[in-house]
């Protein structure tokens, strides 16, 4: 249960974060800056003039979190899973002996 749990909010924070991304996007799309240098570029001239750097993060950092949640919640029940077939062909072993 707490497995379900945890890849429900890991699954909320992609969908926040990506969302954000995309207003962020829009935002950034609509009013891009007219003079950039090349190292940041002219999308992340925009978000720096926007000051919209902060919200950038939040979004990258919501992202992150929930693509990590939602790996380590798939390695684990790939695991748990791995264990409980590898536990069942000895149970079934011990009870052909016994009949």
């Amino acid at each position: 249960m707490k497995s379900l749990i945890r890849s429900i909010i890991g699954g909320f924070f992609m969908l926040i974060g990506t969302l954000q991304m995309l207003g962020i996007n829009e935002v950034v799309s609509s009013n891009l800056a007219s003079g950039w240098s090349t190292p940041p570029g002219r999308w992340m001239t925009t978000v720096l003039e926007l000051d919209l750097q902060g919200l950038f993060a939040l979004a990258v950092v919501l992202m992150l979190a929930g693509l990590l949640i939602l790996t380590v919640e798939y390695i684990g029940s790939f695991l748990r899973k791995k264990s409980r077939s590898s536990v069942l062909p000895d149970r079934i072993k011990e009870t052909k002996d016994v009949l």
